[in-house]
C-alpha cells in the first residue's frame, strides 16, 4: 500500500512554482530537509505492510517451503536471449523504495500529513503568481527567434511535420522523467516486479 504525502506533495509544488531560479533552488533545498523526517517515518510502516503481504501464509510449513522454493528456484526472463546466465528468483528480486508523483486512488493509499488550508493557500498563491510570469516569459521568447510553423526533411522516407509526431517522439515520452508517459511506464514495470501484483502473474502467462 502506497503512502501519500499529500502535505509535502503541495509543498514541493509551492516551492516549484517560484519562477526566481535561485529561489526555487533554495525552496526546493529547505523542503528536502523538512520533508525527510515525515518519510523516514512512514517508511516502518510500508515496509510492515508489505511483508504482511509477503509473508501471508508462510508461517504454516507447507506455505513457508513453497515459497522457499520459489525464493531460490530459477528465474526466467520474459525475453531471455542465449547468452543470458541461468540466475535464481533473489539474483534478480531485491527490495526497492520508490518515490513517485502519481495520481492516486483515495480508496487504496494510505495519507500522512494530511493538507492542511494553509498548505492550500500557499500553493495556491504560488500558482496564481506563477500564471502571471509565464505569459510574460512566453511574450519575450516569441520575439527571440521566429521559426518556420512547419518543416519537412529531404527524405519522403522520413518526413514529417515539426508541429506533428516524429517516430521517436513515444520513446522520448517514455524516457522524460518529466513525461506522463514515463510514470506509467515505470508504474507497470513495478507491477510485472511485485509478485504481489496482479501484473506480476500476469506477465508471467499464469
Amino acid at each position: 500500500m502506497p503512502t501519500v504525502f499529500e502535505s509535502i506533495s503541495d509543498g514541493f509544488y509551492t516551492a516549484f512554482f517560484e519562477p526566481d531560479a535561485e529561489k526555487r533552488r533554495n525552496k526546493i533545498k529547505a523542503w528536502i530537509k523538512e520533508s525527510t523526517p515525515i518519510i523516514q517515518s512512514a517508511v516502518e510502516n510500508d515496509l510492515k505492510t508489505y511483508l504482511d503481504k509477503l509473508l501471508e501464509g508462510t508461517w504454516e510449513e507447507k506455505g513457508w517451503e513453497a515459497r522457499a522454493k520459489k525464493f531460490y528456484g530459477p528465474y526466467h526472463a520474459p525475453i531471455r536471449k542465449k547468452d543470458t546466465p541461468d540466475t535464481t528468483f533473489i539474483d534478480e528480486y531485491k527490495l526497492s523504495l520508490d518515490l513517485t508523483i502519481r495520481r492516486i486512488s483515495p480508496s487504496k493509499d494510505m495519507i500522512v500529513n494530511p493538507l492542511t488550508p494553509e498548505v492550500r493557500v500557499k500553493t495556491n498563491e504560488a500558482i496564481e503568481f506563477t500564471k502571471k510570469v509565464l505569459p510574460e516569459l512566453k511574450t519575450a521568447q516569441s520575439l527571440e527567434v521566429k521559426t518556420a510553423s512547419s518543416v519537412r526533411t529531404t527524405n519522403d522516407d522520413d518526413e514529417y511535420e515539426d508541429e506533428g509526431r516524429s517516430p521517436n517522439d513515444d520513446r522520448s515520452d517514455s524516457m522524460n522523467p518529466n513525461n506522463d508517459s514515463y510514470q506509467a511506464s515505470m508504474d507497470n514495470r513495478s507491477d510485472q516486479m511485485n509478485p504481489n501484483n496482479d501484473a506480476y502473474w500476469s506477465s508471467k502467462g499464469r
